[in-house]
């Protein structure tokens, strides 16, 4: 799910930056380039107003964990106290409908659970928003 996060990140903030084309979009959007690692493309997102502090937050805790499992052969599970500790910060928490409680059942679900629906949940919103932004292009508005 990090590669999708990322990669929609990416688009929406090509659609907020026209004048980043051809070589100059390779250039900064390359594995070297200036928003080549994802922290960089969720900070300018941040910037450019594409996301809110909560989503920030929650994006930049996703990409840690996946560079755990990664780069740390000792991380093998999300029960594993560096991944558990880095779960606890993540801020988007389900809600019960029309009200703005979180959902008591969010105490028992496990770590994995937990990363799975911020994930989803991130992508689910970055995908609309990047369909949002691209239709108001398509039909003419300047997103």
């Amino acid at each position: 799910m990090a590669s999708y996060l990322e990669k929609y990140i990416g688009e929406v903030i090509k659609f907020r930056l026209p004048g980043a084309t051809g070589p100059l979009k390779k250039k900064m959007f390359g594995n070297e380039g200036l928003l080549g690692p994802a922290v960089a493309k969720f900070d300018l997102a941040k910037a450019l107003s594409c996301i809110d502090n909560e989503m920030h937050n929650d994006l930049k805790v996703i990409a840690s964990i996946r560079n755990q499992f990664a780069h740390n052969i000792d991380v093998d599970s999300f029960e594993h106290p560096e991944i558990a500790k880095r779960i606890n910060n993540l801020k988007i928490r389900p809600r019960r409908p029309n009200e703005n409680k979180v959902m008591d059942e969010w105490n028992d679900w496990d770590n994995a659970a937990k990363f799975k629906f911020v994930a989803a949940t991130l992508v689910s919103s970055i995908f609309n928003t990047l369909h949002r932004v691209s239709k108001m292009i398509k039909d003419g508005g300047n997103g």
